[in-house]
């Protein structure tokens, strides 16, 4: 807002246009800040989601030593291992995600 004081002009909204850019940026910061921790949890989960496919193949047919080894190679740590007749369930973690998987060796 422009007013004239005894023949000069005063700008009011002077600086207003500084505090606006400083909002932004911060909105923004914030805004990437919750993607890449967004992003970084997605990719734990498909890590523990691919170990655990990988390491229930490798139990179905070289039991629990060798889901353990395949889990470790992806990077992930083997908690359990049970046997239901042709079927074989695993459940790894990694870095405090858990996911399960199923495989047989069943026709």
């Amino acid at each position: 807002m422009l007013k004239r004081e005894r023949g000069r002009r005063i700008d009011r909204d002077r600086g207003q246009a500084v505090l606006v850019l400083f909002v932004a940026v911060a909105l923004c910061v914030i805004t990437v800040t919750g993607l890449v921790s967004l992003s970084e949890e997605i990719r734990v989960h498909a890590q523990a989601r691919t170990a655990a496919d990988a390491a229930a193949l490798a139990a179905v047919h070289g039991g629990a030593a060798s889901a353990t080894a395949v889990a470790r190679a992806n990077g992930a740590e083997l908690v359990s291992v049970v046997r239901i007749g042709r079927d074989v369930e695993v459940v790894v973690r990694v870095r405090g995600t858990t996911s399960s998987a199923r495989a047989t060796d069943a026709p």
